[in-house]
């Protein structure tokens, strides 16, 4: 039909007319990736390696491999795509509990806050910037986050201080502050009312046995002492409030 057009010319002139198809059906939404296979597949599958060797059996057998290969892309996405959103919002969950139930409560206190505070960063810049997925409740993880950084601060912080101290804090302090920080670290891990009520009596113990004394002054370990009490009220005040439902619905189970 076509005597002067051969070789390379032929080739082209023939996948010309699949591509056309291909973009036109890659320019909707609904067939984007149908249009696709159109451009890419097909054109692959007819990719001569030789020309001077025409070998049906391995053109089909490629094809069909090729076909089986997005059948089983295709079934992957729609099978075990959804329920890895919900795998990977488990495990999200379970960073943010493991830095409050181990890092916060019983690490290694040398540059403890400020590693503690770059990976929760780190770890809320990383949610905020993933690709948008129906299937991960992004505010949900974000709140837990912000949770993790505030009190797990608190609590590293606390710990400072009271090594800073030291006997001049009351006595029993130390196991007042071991049960608090346990409390808190139950929040995280349990997610539950009874836990955080549990906490927060664990944090009015913690006040009640760190009174602010008779005498107000302004001396570095006065001041210590008054940063730790500040500390814990800001603690009861994120166990009391409402409006952050951190432990009374848990939604992803891990």
């Amino acid at each position: 039909m076509l005597p002067r057009v051969d070789t390379f010319a032929l080739l082209a002139t023939s996948l010309s007319i699949v591509v056309m198809v291909g973009s036109y059906l890659n320019a909707f939404a609904k067939t984007a990736i149908l249009g696709l296979g159109f451009s890419l597949y097909f054109c692959f599958i007819v990719a001569i390696t030789n020309p001077t060797v025409y070998n049906p059996s391995a053109y089909l057998d490629t094809g069909f491999a090729l076909l089986c290969g997005i059948a089983v892309a295709a079934v992957a996405f729609s099978v075990l795509m959804p329920r890895a959103g919900d795998w990977i919002s488990a495990q999200y969950m379970k960073q943010i509990r493991g830095l409050i139930a181990h890092g916060a409560r019983e690490g290694d206190l040398d540059d403890l806050l400020y590693t503690f505070e770059l990976s929760l960063r780190d770890f809320i810049l990383m949610i905020a910037s993933a690709p948008v997925d129906a299937r991960v409740d992004r505010d949900h993880l974000i709140g837990w986050a912000f949770a993790a950084l505030e009190i797990g601060r608190s609590m590293i912080q606390v710990r400072l201080d009271t090594e800073r101290l030291g006997n001049a804090l009351p006595t029993g302090w130390a196991a007042e502050q071991d049960a608090w920080l346990a409390a808190l670290a139950e929040v995280f891990e349990a997610v539950t009312p009874q836990a955080a009520e549990g906490a927060l009596m664990a944090t009015r113990r913690a006040l009640d046995r760190l009174p602010l004394g008779p005498n107000i002054a302004v001396d570095a370990e006065t001041l210590t002492r008054y940063r730790m009490r500040a500390l814990l009220h800001f603690t009861e005040l994120t166990l009391r409030d409402d409006t952050f439902a951190l432990w009374q619905t848990r939604q992803v189970q891990a």
